[in-house]
């Protein structure tokens, strides 16, 4: 399983501290001076158009009518990528919601971003929902494997979706050598920490209503609805919240960059939605007290995730779900693949 586990209500484990172990920060062994990979395609040469498919469908999965409201698609056609982007989005989210989709069509034109869609969702909702993190990160390899030998890459990952990326960059170490020359996580934690405590996880799991009518009345709105998969959806991917990797199972060769959002439903705390605020707060494996799932520390706890430096920026009061179009990054990320590709020559620095 690569060194994935579940926090399960029937068999809860104690969260691992990195200081407990893998804490000396060496470089994974057998790891090369140039542990990026060498794809047919050189750092700053003019790739290929990024290979799509049902996995990471890009613009097509919108009629053709509707494109233009997420940007100049006729600009995003004519780009000559230099550098690849994956991205992972969160649980019940898809490659249409959040800005995603935005995201790919207006970046700038000498890198190509693709998103990743889980099975169940959009344009794969025939398809089986996956029900454990190992299962996502291997469809998740199948989507990029093929880039991945074009030419290199970074990775972007929001919520559990940054979890994900870690241990679909494991998987392409292990099959291809190849590593992400950055990495970017949006709120979320290091990834051997959990976001649901042990009572939050077993009322998801058990009294999935009762959770709901709490934490997300909207979703649970949802249920019995006609064609409408929502509900199902949201209660199979939050389980995998708490599944988590173990300290030491991967180490980014690169920079990691980490943005910090606000509160899910408005920048004050507590929320004014919500019937039963200690109940809501004793869902989240860190006590809630304020307007973050994790406290500062835990964010900065990627550290035990790379052999190089880790940035924490603070980015509220933009909310979790609104980090992807609303968040700093998008912007930011563009300079650092600019100083990428202008130290093609060397070392990518961050």
């Amino acid at each position: 399983m690569g060194g994935l586990d579940e926090a399960r209500p029937e068999d809860a484990k104690a969260e691992q501290r990195p200081e407990d172990d893998a804490k000396t920060g060496a470089e994974k062994p057998g790891r090369k001076a140039w542990p990026y990979g060498n794809p047919k395609f050189k750092l700053g040469e003019e790739l290929p158009r990024l290979p799509r498919s049902h996995r990471c469908p890009g613009i097509d999965v919108i009629k053709k009518s509707q494109q233009s409201k997420f940007g100049d698609v006729a600009r995003h056609e004519h780009r000559k990528p230099k550098l690849y982007a994956f991205l992972f989005p969160g649980a019940s989210d898809t490659v249409k919601n959040n800005g995603w989709l935005n995201f790919e069509v207006n970046s700038p034109l000498d890198w190509e971003a693709a998103t990743y869609e889980w099975p169940g969702h959009l344009c794969r909702k025939d398809e089986p929902s996956c029900t454990n993190l190992e299962q996502l990160a291997q469809d998740a390899y199948e989507a990029f494997k093929e880039a991945m030998q074009l030419g290199h890459f970074i990775v972007i990952g929001h919520s559990i979706g940054a979890v994900l990326m870690t241990r679909f960059c494991q998987i392409a170490e292990e099959r291809l050598g190849m590593n992400p020359l950055l990495a970017l996580s949006l709120d979320r934690a290091g990834p051997h920490i959990p976001y649901w405590s042990f009572h939050g996880f077993s009322k998801l799991a058990r009294e999935p209503d009762k959770f709901l009518a709490n934490y997300m009345p909207s979703t649970l709105e949802t249920k019995g609805l006609e064609g409408s998969t929502h509900y199902e959806t949201f209660i199979i991917d939050q389980r995998m919240s708490n599944q988590i990797l173990d300290v030491g199972a991967y180490r980014f060769p690169c920079p990691i960059h980490v943005y910090r959002a606000g509160w899910e439903r408005s920048a004050t705390f507590p929320p004014q939605d919500i019937g039963d605020l200690r109940e809501f707060c004793s869902y989240f494996h860190t006590p809630l007290t304020g307007p973050h799932p994790y406290r500062r520390c835990d964010y900065d706890d990627w550290s035990f995730w790379t052999d190089d430096v880790v940035e924490v920026r603070e980015v509220e009061p933009v909310a979790h779900s609104e980090l992807i179009y609303r968040g700093k990054w998008s912007r930011e990320v563009s300079g650092m693949i600019s100083d990428l590709l202008a130290g093609a020559d060397g070392k990518p620095r961050g």
